[in-house]
């Protein structure tokens, strides 16, 4: 909702300050633009953790997307080296920490999509057979492989936390 949140105050602003728009229109487009870098906190982040999760298990996605962050946030200190202004500095060192702490929440959030999946019984059109309990998808029903054995979705998410409600 970010970039259109930022287009709805562009409009306002650009119709209220007709004086300001050069102004306007310059801060406007240099928001929407830093905000749509894929790097994670930020919202291109989350639309490449998205575009990534649709095609790889979400695990791998979210830990390819943190990968991409690190570099994209690297890459502009490289870009910005000679002329590293104040900005750059807080604003680098406020995603460096957020980039962190996603990094150090995968379990947790791969968890979440696990007990959603478990709770609210999603309808899936596509099926695929994994063999690790790591590798789910976002948008995929999933058969599980352990060993010789086959096991449904939903009967490995009743196993899970049957167990886990056990412990």
């Amino acid at each position: 909702m970010g970039p259109i949140f930022q287009y709805l105050a562009y409009f306002l602003l650009y119709t209220k300050c007709p004086l300001d728009r050069n102004i306007i229109a310059k801060y406007h487009y240099g928001i929407l633009i830093f905000n749509l870098l894929p790097i994670y906190p930020l919202d291109g982040g989350k639309l490449l953790n998205l575009f990534l999760s649709a095609y790889i298990p979400y695990r791998k996605s979210l830990i390819l997307s943190i990968i991409i962050s690190y570099s994209i946030l690297l890459f502009l200190w490289i870009i910005n080296y000679p002329q590293i202004h104040i900005n750059l500095i807080i604003m680098s060192l406020f995603l460096l920490y957020k980039i962190t702490k996603e990094y150090q929440q995968i379990n947790l959030l791969y968890g979440k999509l696990l007990l959603e999946r478990y709770l609210y019984h999603y309808r899936f059109k596509k099926s695929i057979i994994i063999n690790k309990n790591t590798n789910f998808h976002r948008n995929k029903r999933h058969l599980l492989k352990i060993g010789e054995k086959y096991y449904l979705e939903s009967e490995y998410l009743e196993k899970l936390y049957k167990k886990l409600k056990n412990d």
